[in-house]
């Protein structure tokens, strides 16, 4: 039996004593180590999760910022575009754009489905194994929905495997500190990718900006454009109406007219119908901006026409006003009414002056431009001859410059103007498929720009046929018109020219007389008729069974004329005897 010496007696428990203060500081460093690996564990996760929060609240917040223009304009398919954007996030499970109703307008889902529904909750919240973030839409103070974004969070059995290392302290703190620092740097370059991307997103952001602002322009021009279009349709009907009216005044005085001998009675006779030519002048301004007045176009040398307009316009200026006309040397053909055209320089003119009460200069200057969609005006593209009109004048006011083609919109005194003559400029621009722009500076002037479009080919001019005498003819008319009063002036003028005349009130009573036999050698039939034929139909259905009777249609204002100008003649109401003359003949002799 092997003794123990006093010494190893005497030093074990001292060894035990140390061995155990040695195993208790060991475990006391491992409790701290252990309790700091906890500390920093539960530090870490809160670090995770707040990181995690603020990448994904950073997504919505951007998500929220993109979308508020599609929600604005309730562009869904904008909307989709920017929530597709997001899957290429990995850590992303869900987006959705919801409206201020709640409903979804744009969603994209991986491993889950977002709600149905816009949630009550906003900000973050946790839930199982993923973060939802919830962002309104906020525009001027206004809230226009929201979006919600979802992304998954680290599982719980992948975190405690990721921390039970921390019982193994003693052995793996060095490890703990490395990959601290690797987590810590990896962050750093998490930072940095996402302060690249939010970089990204804020220039697309302003992108987005500048584009939003293109689109506001383009539709305050819309909302002007269908505005103009609004009062056109307004004013042509009142025009259509108001040219029946018209012909009856004016047909009856150019009757009582030849009637009449006593200077009195010619001279009351001769203000009604020059009423009822300014009446007539009206109407064509109003067709003209509602772009349904009846054009002769042909094409128009710019360079000789303007000194025709030189001298019309040189007769309606005062002295202490300049007249200065540049036509650029080659200057394109244009494809106009050049009557029409000759209005619209003249309308521009006299509110030029009018804006020079003091004297001062007009300058009239014509040139070519081509636009493209980076200069077009007003959407109108293509190879233009440009006439511009330039006063030195008052100028017009910035908010009044967009209202001044607006028909019967006037600075005027009552007296002094209708309010339609830039109208019609405005339709016979719009109308030849060109456009009008105006430009105003108060206290130097107005600038008044006409664009027409370049010719594409060149018109036949028919030679007039010579005026008929009344009572030379010996044809017979059938007169189709519904009004009754209409009519009979119309028979009477037609009586006075010598024509015989077969009335019918509608195109079944018209086919009835054809079918009697009745010999015609005209027919001349309004278009706007009631019932289930109108003028054109009844034009080509005669024209069809009846051949040999020569058609003439009449309208004071109709879409369908522009239908039935390609296949038969037609004459403007109100129309003078000489022109009804003039009509008839070209039609029965070689018409169509």
């Amino acid at each position: 039996m092997r003794s123990v010496s006093p010494k190893s007696i005497s030093l074990w428990p001292r060894f035990a004593v140390r061995w155990q203060q040695a195993l208790g500081a060991a475990l006391a460093c491992a409790l701290v180590l252990l309790a700091a690996g906890a500390i920093m564990a539960a530090y870490e996760d809160s670090l995770y999760k707040q990181q995690q929060i603020k990448e994904v609240d950073t997504q919505a917040q951007i998500l929220a910022a993109s979308v508020t223009a599609a929600l604005s304009f309730g562009d869904n398919e904008a909307a989709q575009e920017y929530v597709n954007a997001l899957s290429a996030n990995p850590d992303l499970d869900a987006a959705a754009v919801y409206a201020a109703q709640g409903t979804p307008v744009a969603k994209y889902a991986r491993d889950v489905e977002p709600p149905a529904h816009a949630p009550e909750v906003r900000g973050a919240r946790f839930a199982g194994s993923g973060l939802s973030v919830v962002v309104p839409v906020v525009e001027s103070g206004q809230t226009l929905g929201s979006v919600y974004v979802e992304a998954s969070t680290e599982p719980l059995g992948r975190r405690f495997l990721r921390y039970s290392g921390i019982v193994l302290l003693a052995v793996m703190a060095a490890l703990i500190v490395v990959v601290l620092g690797v987590a810590q740097a990896a962050l750093r370059r998490a930072n940095s990718e996402l302060e690249r991307r939010a970089e990204a997103l804020a220039e697309a952001n302003t992108q987005l900006v500048n584009e939003m602002e293109e689109r506001a322009k383009a539709e305050a021009a819309l909302r002007q454009s269908q505005k103009m279009e609004a009062i056109g349709r307004l004013t042509g009907g009142i025009a259509h109406d108001f040219n029946n009216l018209l012909m009856i005044v004016s047909g009856y005085s150019q009757v009582l007219k030849m009637k009449l001998s006593e200077p009195k009675m010619v001279q009351a006779v001769d203000a009604i119908h020059s009423a009822a030519t300014r009446g007539e002048k009206l109407t064509r301004q109003l067709l003209s901006f509602a772009r349904r007045q009846q054009l002769n176009p042909t094409v128009v040398d710019l360079r000789e026409r303007m000194e025709t307009v030189k001298s019309l316009i040189s007769g309606s200026l005062a002295g202490e006003i300049t007249l200065r006309i540049d036509v650029q040397p080659d200057i394109w053909p244009v494809n106009v009414d050049s009557a029409e055209l000759e209005l619209a320089l003249l309308n521009i003119a006299i509110n030029a002056k009018d804006a020079m009460p003091n004297g001062g200069t007009i300058s009239f200057a014509v040139h070519n431009v081509t636009l493209d969609a980076e200069n077009a005006v007003n959407g109108v593209m293509g190879d233009m001859a440009v006439i511009t009109v330039s006063d030195t004048g008052t100028g017009i006011a910035p908010d009044i410059v967009a209202q001044i083609f607006d028909p019967f919109f006037t600075t005027k005194p009552v007296d002094k103007g209708t309010g339609l003559g830039l109208a019609q400029v405005y339709g016979f621009t719009h109308q030849s498929g060109g456009t009008v722009a105006a430009t105003s500076d108060l206290g130097k002037g107005t600038t008044i720009a006409i664009y027409l479009p370049k010719a594409a080919g060149y018109a036949v001019n028919v030679a007039e046929p010579a005026t008929l005498a009344a009572g030379e003819a010996h044809e017979t008319v059938l007169v189709v018109e519904d009004n009754p009063d209409v009519a009979e002036v119309t028979r009477t003028l037609l009586s006075q020219l010598g024509y015989r005349v077969i009335p019918a009130a509608n195109a079944d009573e018209a086919l009835r007389e054809l079918e009697h036999g009745t010999r015609v050698e005209a027919m001349f039939s309004d278009i706007v008729m009631p019932g289930t034929m109108n003028g054109l139909v009844l034009a080509q259905e005669v024209s069809k069974r009846y051949p040999r009777v020569k058609i003439l249609l009449t309208s004071g204002y109709n879409d369908i004329a522009k239908t039935a100008e390609q296949q038969f003649a037609i004459l403007r109401k109100p129309y003078q005897l000489s022109a009804l003359e003039k009509a008839l003949r070209v039609t029965i002799e070689g018409g169509r």
